[in-house]
């Protein structure tokens, strides 16, 4: 689309798409069971709250929140993405790919994979914390490759100012 696209589904609905281009400032709202064939995110956003599977996918530039079940065929490659991942991944070989100006931020409990690889440029965070301790970059991978360049960058998602154990007072950790 050359305009703005807005999808909603609904809750307890299926959806098949196939070939679709989510142009520029473009939305995707799943609350209900969606599956996309060849998929094109452009400049987009999708936010995922029910069960999203995806094949073939070409993100241009995305910014994807799991609150639900996204399943995808192989592995998860993110690719010019930041990823909010406060849902379930369903990955057959358990293995992601953070690729060049991508960010997987986990959001929940953690990840448990098989292969997870930080390619240069890519990022792997948690979300921040406040006044309590709820988010950590809890990553269990038996292959775990961070190439020249990729980073696991926790600066800034510490306790805020005054809280935390032995919390100062003016500074975030």
């Amino acid at each position: 689309t050359n305009g703005v696209l807005t999808i909603t589904t609904l809750k307890n609905s299926r959806t098949n798409i196939s070939n679709i281009t989510l142009g520029s400032s473009s939305r995707l709202n799943n609350y209900g069971n969606l599956s996309i064939t060849n998929l094109t995110v452009e400049s987009s956003t999708i936010n995922n709250y029910g069960n999203l599977n995806w094949t073939n996918p070409n993100f241009k530039s995305a910014s994807i929140t799991n609150n639900g079940l996204i399943s995808v065929p192989g592995l998860l490659a993110l690719n010019n993405v930041t990823f909010y991942q406060n849902g379930t991944l369903s990955i057959p070989g358990n293995s992601i790919t953070i690729n060049y100006s991508s960010t997987l931020e986990i959001q929940n409990s953690g990840l448990n994979l098989t292969t997870l690889i930080i390619e240069s440029g890519g990022v792997l965070n948690h979300k921040a914390n406040s006044a309590s301790y709820l988010y950590s970059a809890n990553v269990t991978a038996i292959n775990l490759t961070i190439k020249s360049g990729g980073i696991i960058n926790t600066s800034g998602k510490g306790y805020t100012a005054g809280n935390g154990p032995g919390g100062g007072s003016t500074a975030a950790f």
